[in-house]
């Protein structure tokens, strides 16, 4: 516990974004710097990039086992890449490397997707991907897969809003984590 609130007490005197969950639900180091969509108790999508702010809106519904403030995308119509959705950058480190990518969600459906870029590429790769089918209670999703890396190569984790051509609805996200296993 003490060493919890000294490694707390550098970031904040830091000022550096810092991993609301050093270890992930799955034991691994979470490399997302804020999975928990709150920063300081209050709802933040600091470390995410939402190219449509008004499609994505905060929720205090968590479930049991989550944390933080929940993101919601109300899905009014069907939208391309990058419409309702949010994503984070990670710069992975070089090799291979099992990790785990889970997130809560409840709703109108859509997933979380992991592509990786390359550089001199003009497009990213999909490495992974949790669809979540839709439902009217939370639900827990998990992916475990490995990934090799190289210099100079970034991951996009991206969480999106429904993903069919249905329209209407909404989907809730919470504690999303991509955790480095080995």
């Amino acid at each position: 516990m003490r060493h919890t609130t000294l490694l707390l007490l550098f970031c904040a005197f830091l000022s550096a974004s810092c991993s609301n969950s050093v270890t992930g639900p799955n034991g691994g180091q979470n490399l997302l710097t804020n999975s928990t969509f709150e920063i300081n108790g209050k709802p933040s999508l600091e470390g995410w990039v939402v190219p449509d702010t008004s499609a994505v809106h905060f929720s205090s519904d968590v479930p049991q086992g989550g944390s933080g403030s929940s993101i919601v995308m109300h899905i009014g119509q069907f939208a391309p890449w990058p419409g309702n959705s949010v994503f984070a950058t990670v710069i992975p480190p070089q090799g291979t490397h099992s990790y785990s990518l889970s997130v809560f969600d409840m709703g109108a459906g859509g997933g979380v997707f992991v592509y990786l870029n390359r550089p001199n590429t003009s497009n990213s790769s999909l490495v992974a991907s949790l669809r979540t089918q839709g439902t009217a209670s939370w639900v827990l999703s998990t992916q475990t897969d490995t990934l090799s890396t190289m210099p100079g190569d970034t991951v996009f984790v991206t969480i999106s809003g429904g993903g069919s051509p249905e329209v209407g609805g909404t989907s809730y996200y919470n504690t999303c984590t991509f955790e480095l296993l080995k």
